[in-house]
């Protein structure tokens, strides 16, 4: 069996497991669920969004099971297939997650797009995060949990990154926020390459339930004025959040995780690099009608 055949029969696999019962329990909704209030650059105080109560732009549930049964750290938060929830590992007896949950790609899984982002498309796709030669992996970063569990990403300690807040925690409702420190920056594209983040994703567990509502600045920075998102830039982050969708049981935890534009690293020229390519190719061309004439 080739790759392709293989990637194929694991995802009709993983989706025969979230139709059954045990495993899908009903969709998920954008009805005030988890929300976009603010987003600054970090040191700012200006708030860069244009509209408040950004709703995600696609979501993933209401799946019957347990979330997680352990975060991944180190070597095994590197967005590798099977190693935690939203990179397809088990969650639980007879739980599993879509391996290839990709917004605004994968339409064959439990995914609901955000009708309000319908016309804009995204460009994730699997990648090879673990350097097998095979671009299967789905890149997701798990950052923390409920503001005191934070994830080791590589050697990093996110901790010394970044700062979760969750309030309302044992609630039906509440806020959240997610500061990230400039230094991340540099410190994340020494281990995933050029770019930064582009996804915000939040796994909200609650009774027996558990959905999941990603935020894709790949098509939320399209609604952005120009010149105010890029991909390497350390923003902040604050919103609200609801368990409407989770038949609105107190929460049980707030899991948020994000995932890399990736562009492997040594494959995307340096902006200098880019310069100097456009001289030299401008002077090739002089050359050329030099010699034509």
């Amino acid at each position: 069996m080739n790759v392709n055949q293989t990637l194929s029969a694991l995802t009709l696999a993983s989706v025969s497991l979230l139709m059954t019962g045990s495993a899908f329990a009903a969709p998920c909704t954008f009805d005030k669920t988890v929300t976009l209030e603010n987003m600054w650059v970090t040191g700012s105080s200006t708030n860069i969004l244009s509209e408040a109560g950004i709703q995600a732009t696609s979501c993933y549930g209401v799946a019957n099971g347990n979330n997680v049964v352990s975060e991944p750290g180190g070597s095994d938060n590197l967005g590798v297939i099977d190693t935690s929830v939203l990179n397809g590992g088990s969650t639980g007896q007879n739980t599993y997650f879509d391996p290839y949950y990709l917004p605004g790609v994968q339409s064959d899984s439990q995914v609901h797009f955000n009708s309000a982002y319908s016309p804009l498309t995204t460009t994730s796709a699997l990648v090879d995060m673990d350097r097998d030669g095979v671009a299967d992996d789905p890149g997701w970063i798990y950052l923390g949990k409920n503001g005191s569990d934070y994830g080791i990403f590589g050697t990093l300690n996110l901790a010394k990154y970044l700062t979760i807040t969750v309030g309302g925690m044992g609630g039906t409702s509440g806020t959240w926020e997610l500061k990230l420190d400039p230094s991340i920056i540099p410190a994340v594209q020494d281990i995933l390459g050029p770019n930064a983040f582009d996804h915000l994703a939040f796994v909200m567990k609650a009774g027996n339930y558990f959905a999941v509502y990603d935020f894709d600045f790949s098509i939320l920075g399209q609604k952005l004025p120009s010149g105010t998102f890029d991909y390497t830039t350390a923003y902040s982050f604050s919103g609200n959040w609801s368990t409407s969708d989770l038949d609105n049981k107190e929460i049980s935890n707030l899991v948020f995780w994000a995932r890399d534009p990736v562009l492997p690293r040594n494959n995307v020229p340096e902006p200098g690099s880019l310069v100097l390519l456009g001289i030299g190719l401008a002077g090739l061309s002089i050359m050329m009608r030099r010699r034509r004439s």
